[in-house]
């Protein structure tokens, strides 16, 4: 026990003293890099500064050592780059694996994870890695799940992101099947990014994360002072309270674990009160149950409805596939057809086009057949002609590997087959296919060489031509292949879009009712109950934002309600306030004001109220969309213009550039991202305004913004 004491007193004091000196002598900076999302271990707060487990653990144990930090942010790839081309010194929370042991120094170890699958609900809970194979992985690029994966030879997909939010959001939209990570940071990002749809399996046996500081490779005075550091902050308390802030804080026990008995308590009264409620809330229950039994089969007709309208698309996909089925088979026919000519070609040419020979290397003699006069164009000597002259007949660029073959020739290799061009007498070329066996005698020495030429010269020709007709084919058939696929992408996403409209108005609709009740109690307490003068400014506020919720709801109910097709006069200013409130909630998070100029005295107009509302709520999401950042401004402005009513919507985002403006009203065409936009949007409202004999105009600059303008009759005079 004395001698530990001992020990513990000389590590402080020599801490101590080091500190002391290294202050002395001016503190010493340290370059130190930390990830953008890898909560609690490092992120960014509001201000973009580096924050998390890591970071103050780095600078505890450099205050402690007396060492001044400098840290930087970035992606974990970009981090780790730097630190291993040394343009950096620490990264506070790295996982040790051997791979990595050869390009960075590693401290002793400060924290344990373990990681898990995050699988979409429904899908079967991934235990292990083996259980992964087969299967499309998501893991972040160069993580240690990435190296585990590799390492253990897995057999299955793997989908490489920046940060974990990325990949969570890859699995939970369905794309792809699990995302492997530490268990606890994919919980934390799961709860502070609000991703739904997501269930965690089990912590994986076959590895844990051991996270050290990794150093700069050859920092040896460095990695030591870390060491020291962390060793003397676990001793002192610092790194408990640091664990228990980033760490515990997330056990839910640790939280409510001094507050639990007077819990109890306080739980135990309120079970004996809520006993006395038992009998009316089973009366509730009995009563929602059939309303919840009346919805049920409101379901089930939807349901049927929706089986039949798949069937339908089911069909309809079934027909472009056999079309699809029918091209392949034509194209297979034709490169049938392309083989059995060029077989049939070839056949005729080594029947018609070919001759025999023989050489003498010891006289140099080479005796032709008659029939290489029709292919060589030359009079009596080409049929009894020499070595030497035939050599000078090759190309110019074939003869020197012409002649080594010749001379390579042994009794063991005494066979050959090659192609090489010879310039006739007339100046053309032709292309021989020359197959030939030579002889020797005892002492290996070569007696003769026969064989056979063929002129392939008009058959290289057709081959060149089959070649270039081939890739036109395959050219044409992925191109359309790649047009059938985005069509059905597109009508998919429509689908997709139009359901989700349908169940937003019913859950709007399901919204309603509780909420009526909830007012008409609240009304019946501010009637009867005597209240203190705060607790009626509550009551009344609670009020008021039940209304809202109210108006919201008729707003998203009347907006998803189907169209009759009947023009009615309607108030544009109405309608404009009735989706800025759908889309307040939306413009709030994202950081985008809006600002109306209205005309006062707007005339109404003749128009299909759900039509109109649709071309609005477009224009003003597409607006929102463009506006990127905590500056984004959508400036909506009413007037006259010719006997109509102009309706402006302008945004200050990024900007349409000039040629564009010609085809952003045709159909599947769109600037955002697939999963933001089908290309219909603009398209649809296009068709609905030149439907009310109105005029949809934009102006734009790239960079400063873009203003569509809707002109539509005035009191229905086109109409």
């Amino acid at each position: 026990m004395n001698r530990g004491f001992l020990i513990l007193f000389i590590v402080i004091a020599l801490a101590t003293w080091t500190s002391r000196v290294c202050r002395a002598q001016g503190a010493s900076e340290i370059l130190v890099g930390s990830e953008l999302e890898f909560p609690p271990y490092a992120t960014v707060d509001s201000q973009g500064q580096a924050t998390g487990f890591s970071v103050d653990l780095i600078r505890a144990v450099a205050d402690t050592m007396g060492l001044r930090v400098k840290i930087s942010t970035g992606s974990w790839d970009y981090v780790w780059n730097r630190l291993v081309d040394g343009r950096i010194d620490v990264l506070p929370v790295v996982a040790k694996l051997p791979e990595r042991t050869h390009l960075v120094d590693f401290s002793f170890p400060h924290t344990e994870t373990f990681d898990a699958f995050f699988v979409r609900n429904g899908k079967p809970i991934l235990k292990d890695l083996a259980s992964a194979n087969d299967r499309e992985i998501v893991v972040m690029r160069s993580d240690y799940a990435h190296h585990a994966l590799l390492e253990n030879k897995f057999e299955g997909k793997l989908i490489l992101v920046d940060t974990i939010p990325e990949g969570l959001r890859l699995v939970s939209s369905g794309k792809h099947d699990a995302f492997l990570c530490s268990k606890l940071i994919g919980t934390l990002a799961i709860k502070e990014h609000k991703i739904n749809g997501l269930t965690v399996g089990p912590p994986i046996p076959d590895y844990k994360r051991t996270f050290s500081f990794a150093v700069k490779k050859g920092d040896a005075e460095l990695l030591e002072k870390l060491n020291q550091g962390l060793h003397i902050i676990k001793l002192n308390g610092e790194y408990e309270r640091i664990y228990q802030k980033w760490l515990d804080a997330e056990d839910p026990w640790r939280k409510i674990a001094k507050y639990f008995f007077p819990a109890v308590i306080i739980i135990f009264a309120l079970v004996l009160t809520s006993v006395g409620m038992l009998v009316i809330l089973k009366r509730l229950v009995n009563q929602r149950t059939r309303e919840l039994a009346e919805t049920n089969v409101a379901l089930l007709r939807a349901g049927e409805e929706l089986e039949e309208r798949v069937c339908m698309r089911t069909a309809e996909m079934v027909s472009s596939n056999e079309a699809l089925a029918r091209e392949v088979i034509e194209r297979r026919r034709t490169e049938k057809a392309l083989r059995v000519s060029e077989e049939r070609l070839q056949q005729a040419l080594l029947v018609s086009r070919s001759f025999t020979f023989e050489w003498q290397p010891a006289t140099d003699q080479v005796v032709r057949s008659d029939s290489c006069a029709t292919i060589l164009i030359s009079g009596d000597e080409v049929l009894n002609d020499t070595g030497k002259g035939h050599f000078q007949m090759v190309h110019p660029d074939d003869r020197a590997r012409f002649v080594q073959m010749i001379h390579e020739l042994t009794p063991a290799a005494n066979a050959y087959t090659t192609e090489y061009r010879v310039i006739r007498s007339d100046g053309t070329v032709v292309v021989l296919e020359e197959i030939g066996q030579a002889t020797f005698d005892a002492a290996s020495k070569m007696e003769r060489v026969v064989g056979v030429a063929t002129d392939v010269t008009t058959r290289k020709q057709v081959e060149e031509q089959l070649r270039a007709l081939n890739e036109e084919l395959e050219r044409r058939v992925e191109k359309r292949t790649r047009e059938l696929q985005e069509s059905q992408k597109q009508v998919l996403h429509v689908e997709k879009l139009s359901a989700i409209g349908r169940l937003s108005a019913s859950i709007a609709h399901e919204f309603n009712n509780p909420l009526q009740s909830v007012m008409t109690i609240l009304r019946g307490f501010k009637k009867t109950l005597v209240l203190e003068e705060q607790d009626r400014v509550f009551l009344d506020l609670v009020l008021s934002e039940s209304e809202r919720m109210k108006n919201l709801i008729r707003s998203l109910q009347d907006f998803n309600r189907p169209s009759s097709g009947r023009k009615v006069f309607m108030d544009v200013h109405a309608t404009i306030d009735s989706l800025i409130l759908l889309s307040k909630s939306d413009l709030k998070r994202k950081g985008i004001s809006t600002v109306v100029n209205y005309t006062t005295g707007l005339p109404q107009i003749f128009a299909i109220p759900d039509q109109i509302k649709q071309v609005l709520l477009n224009l003003f999401q597409n607006a929102a969309d463009a506006c990127h950042g905590n500056n984004g401004v959508i400036t909506i402005s009413t007037y006259h213009e010719d006997n109509k009513v102009a309706v402006a919507i302008k945004d200050n985002g990024i900007g349409i550039a000039t040629d564009k403006f010609t085809q952003i009203f045709q159909p599947f065409y769109t600037t955002k991202s697939e999963v933001k936009g089908t290309g219909l949007g603009l398209s649809i409202c296009h068709g609905i305004v030149q439907n009310h004999q109105g005029e949809i105009r934009v102006e734009s600059e790239p960079g400063k913004g873009s203003t569509f303008i809707i002109l539509l009759p005035i009191g229905g005079e086109s109409a």
